[in-house]
């Protein structure tokens, strides 16, 4: 008796989950009724494939006119993204997560290329434990993308353009972009410079431990943007450290606005130090104090 009525809740229970899945599944069409995002399920083990309409008006199909296949979305990623975009889908196939969201670009019928952002996520999987039905969506971020990516043009171009010397390094530390206002402040050729890129990190410069910068570089990596006291820095003594051959630089004051670059989501990628030569300013500073010390010694 007990078996049947655990047996009997077990039921109730699985239909009052089937019947809160139908809902959810529902609220999801009427939701996205009349927008641009395109709706897919996926089933891994028969290979059966469903694409609403949006799906292929988006990319400028018509409806159903291709199969509703694995390959037909295999076959319409662009061939860079494609072999990233299969993993994770090999990866969603396997159990091993239940959530994924990916970014590629996919073919149009005009033949052009427009990204897309996919996001999936595990519904249901068999008695074995196999997933057996993924749902998802896909949503166009092409405007998205041509607006970061003329933003990125514009911002490459103020670095460049800048008088003022600009050094940008990534999470790890490592540069990823200078301009030629840097070079000239610290006289380095392309042989240094090729250099620099190759061996030197910011967050593990020994002179910039020595000086007490690294904790002003350290601010800035945890988000915040940091006016650094001005130091005396050494070019010469780095590259020497780094084993450069016939190092070339030269030793000067500066003074240095560090900030971060930071996605949509608030989180840091990478980080920019903009630094100012004020060697001359320091020297006459000096020249200053001295001579005040002569008069007060008379």
């Amino acid at each position: 008796r007990m078996t049947i009525r655990r047996m009997n809740r077990e039921i109730t229970a699985r239909r009052e989950a089937e019947r809160e899945l139908q809902l959810s599944e529902s609220r999801l069409r009427e939701a996205m009724q009349g927008t641009d995002t395109g709706l897919w399920e996926w089933n891994p083990q028969s290979g059966e494939v469903y694409l609403d309409p949006v799906w292929f008006t988006m990319l400028g199909y018509q409806v159903n006119s291709l199969p509703h296949s694995f390959d037909t979305f295999a076959s319409l990623i662009h061939p860079d993204d494609r072999a990233s975009a299969i993993e994770i889908n090999e990866v969603a196939a396997s159990g091993k997560r239940e959530r994924f969201e990916a970014e590629f670009r996919m073919r149009c019928n005009d033949g052009s290329y427009r990204w897309i952002l996919s996001k999936g996520r595990l519904l249901e999987s068999d008695a074995a434990g196999n997933p057996s039905r993924w749902i998802g969506i896909h949503s166009d971020l092409t405007e998205r993308k041509e607006a970061q990516r003329e933003s990125e043009q514009r911002f490459s171009r103020l670095v460049a353009q800048s008088p003022v010397s600009i050094q940008i390094h990534d999470l790890e530390g490592k540069l990823v972009l200078h301009n030629t206002a840097y070079a000239r402040l610290y006289a380095l050729n392309q042989q240094a410079l090729a250099g620099l890129y190759e061996k030197y990190n910011v967050r593990e410069d020994d002179q910039a431990r020595q000086l007490g910068v690294t904790p002003f570089i350290e601010r800035v990596y945890l988000g915040e943007d940091v006016i650094f006291p001005p130091y005396e820095y050494n070019g010469i003594d780095t590259l020497e450290t780094l084993n450069v051959d016939d190092p070339v630089s030269r030793k000067c004051w500066v003074q240095t606005l560090g900030f971060p670059i930071k996605d949509e989501n608030g989180s840091v990628t990478s980080v920019v130090f903009m630094s100012e030569d004020i060697t001359e300013r320091k020297q006459a500073e000096q020249e200053i104090a001295d001579y005040q010390k002569r008069l007060k010694d008379l």
